[in-house]
């Protein structure tokens, strides 16, 4: 016995199976972003939809003490938006934005941060708002009321939390993963407002839960 222990094997092989897969499937993303930038984003934002509504499902159950159950349709909503909408929109913004005001000196970031804040952060959430009560079944009136009610609140809201993390964005992070960023992001803030917002109804949870 020479005094070692060891762990599971089975364990540890996993372990070093993960290791070395995660530098692979990163410099796979980095040559998929760079080939086909737009269809990478909209289908890692759609992933990041899809798991960020099953933790917020979760949390949401937990929090009301219900038998877990997975809404389906709730989650391909989410997805959709994510794919069809935010990612295209995010890649399309961050573009936009670096062409119009080039520069990361911080006066240059600071002035991003307000005229993204200004105009794209309630564009942005008035039109998840909107996209999400349309695919509820819900019609334009109805979806242009929710628009109305939960436009000011979320925005407040949303201000608070993306201010800092567009700074970080412009100031930081390559043009080419600021979308990715975002998502990462989007995922803690979907989350934590779904699982503090256990009044709202289920099939609205989208409208309080919005990146910008």
């Amino acid at each position: 016995i020479n005094g070692r222990v060891h762990g599971d094997p089975q364990q540890e092989r996993m372990q070093r199976s993960i290791t070395r897969m995660l530098p692979s499937l990163w410099s796979r993303y980095c040559v998929s972003l760079e080939r086909r930038p737009l269809v990478t984003k909209a289908l890692t934002t759609a992933g990041v939809y899809f798991v960020s509504d099953c933790m917020a499902q979760y949390l949401e159950q937990r929090n009301e003490n219900k038998k877990p159950t997975f809404d389906v349709k709730r989650s391909f909503h989410m997805t959709c938006i994510g794919g069809l909408f935010a990612g295209p929109a995010l890649h399309s913004w961050f573009k936009f934005m670096d062409y119009m005001v080039p520069g990361k000196t911080l006066p240059i970031v600071m002035s991003k941060v307000v005229f993204e804040q200004l105009t794209w952060s309630p564009m942005f959430i008035s039109s998840i708002i909107g996209i999400n009560s349309l695919l509820h079944h819900q019609d334009v009136p109805h979806a242009l009321s929710n628009v109305q009610h939960l436009l000011g609140p979320t925005w407040m809201n949303a201000t608070r939390f993306w201010s800092v993390v567009a700074m970080l964005n412009y100031y930081v992070i390559p043009l080419p993963f600021r979308p990715l960023s975002v998502n990462l992001f989007s995922f803690v803030w979907n989350t934590y407002m779904s699982s503090n917002l256990g009044h709202v109804r289920r099939s609205r949870p989208v409208s309080l839960a919005v990146e910008s």
